[in-house]
């Protein structure tokens, strides 16, 4: 529920949301505000949150085995929807997810997702602080992404899903007995925003972050002015956008839908030839085994394939697939070929690395030469060993501790 007035007179966490199409990303800020009652420690918390779920049936027992904190089941219009382990275990294959296809406003899985993200910080303060939940009288700053051409004509649209939430119901086991009892975690926003995906990954790049402080990054200088290509390879999606001296260039954004899926599609269609013949199953750990490690097993991984080599190939693949579509973009917006940076960022982009040595490089390293025909006087802007799934939380983090320091010296 969006109430400034009554949410100013309550300490104020922070949200920030990178909503994705496999996994949702969140960081949480607390910094106490002086003459407010409810003084905690600080907050700084990084997590990640699948984005696979399930409706479960009026029917559907929940086993005891997964009630525990590594599920979740929330109560939304008088449907059960689960989360978790209970999801990935039991549900492999036929789990709901975001399409990529929908704005994220208007995808249900949106809404859930919100609400999952206010269960797990109260949860996680609860742990912090050291206090029961219903003790915490908190409001809430969310500041959420949406990709860049969403965001130029539909931010409001999740601004007001976000407002619409005033509580979050879950189902919390009890004890050990074999049944749920219901908690309820009030929703009071006191600040709701939405940025564009990419573009807060170069606020991210622009600036190191360490404790409540945003100093500038000196590497960064040189593209604060002229223009800057700037590539966001998600689970679903590949957003483009482009920079003039710092700030997004209107009508320069594009969505492509291929991205981290079209990877997973040319493994499975090329790994159909080895032993897991008719067996792979590519469940959420798996991606993320293949992609930070080059390896794919089966279930709880009782076969275990080295699929660097087809990793590679398949990134080789999408990057000559999105150059002939940034390509084409890049006929009708000149100013692409005047870009003096590329930053390439999202989860999509990523090494593959096993025992310290690098066995799939990262998608920029197959991307970069193709866009260099277009795009003649531009160089890969340096990730500098940070990563680059985390580079648009970093962004929204620098935002937000603009904003407080404003805030509080406005006080």
């Amino acid at each position: 529920m969006f109430s400034p007035e009554t949410a100013s007179k309550k300490q104020r966490v922070g949200i920030m949301l990178d909503l994705g199409n496999s996994e949702t990303r969140v960081r949480v800020k607390y910094k106490p505000i002086k003459g407010l009652e409810g003084i905690h420690e600080p907050i700084d918390m990084t997590f990640e949150l699948s984005n696979h779920y399930v409706a479960l049936l009026s029917d559907y027992v929940v086993s005891p085995d997964y009630m525990n904190n590594r599920s979740s089941i929330l109560s939304i219009n008088e449907m059960r929807i689960a989360n978790g382990e209970l999801v990935e275990r039991e549900f492999i294959g036929s789990y709901s997810y975001p399409s990529g296809k929908n704005d994220k406003s208007s995808e249900p899985i949106t809404n859930w997702t919100i609400q999952l993200v206010i269960a797990k910080t109260y949860h996680l303060l609860s742990e912090a602080w050291d206090i029961p939940i219903s003790d915490i009288d908190i409001s809430f700053d969310i500041l959420c992404l949406l990709p860049p051409d969403e965001h130029a004509y539909n931010k409001q649209a999740m601004i007001d899903l976000i407002s619409s939430i005033d509580t979050v119901t879950e189902l919390v086991p009890v004890g050990d007995e074999e049944n749920y009892t219901t908690a309820e975690y009030p929703v009071l926003c006191n600040m709701i925003q939405c940025y564009p995906e990419g573009i807060t990954a170069f606020f991210g790049m622009c600036v190191d972050i360490s404790g409540n402080k945003a100093t500038p990054n000196p590497d960064i200088e040189k593209y604060r002015k002229g223009y800057v290509l700037i590539i966001d390879i998600g689970a679903g999606t590949t957003d483009l956008a482009i920079m003039q001296d710092g700030m997004l260039k209107a009508d320069s954004r594009m969505s492509i839908p291929d991205a981290g899926n079209h990877i997973i599609s040319a493994l499975t269609r090329n790994l159909k030839a080895t032993k897991l013949r008719g067996r792979l199953q590519l469940g959420i750990k798996n991606v993320a085994s293949i992609m930070e490690q080059g390896t794919v097993s089966e279930g709880d991984g009782v076969i275990i394939e080295d699929c660097a080599e087809q990793l590679t190939a398949a990134k080789e693949e999408l990057a000559e697939a999105l150059s002939h579509q940034i390509a084409n973009w890049a006929n009708s917006n000149s100013v692409v070929s005047l870009a003096k940076g590329i930053l390439i960022v999202g989860g999509a982009n990523v090494a593959a690395i096993r025992e310290g040595k690098i066995v799939s490089p990262a998608i920029d390293t197959f991307l970069m030469p193709k866009l260099k025909t277009f795009c003649p006087y531009a160089e890969l802007i340096s990730l500098r060993n940070r990563d680059p799934r985390y580079l648009n939380l970093d962004g929204l983090e620098s935002v937000y501790l603009t904003y407080l320091a404003k805030r509080g010296a406005s006080k």
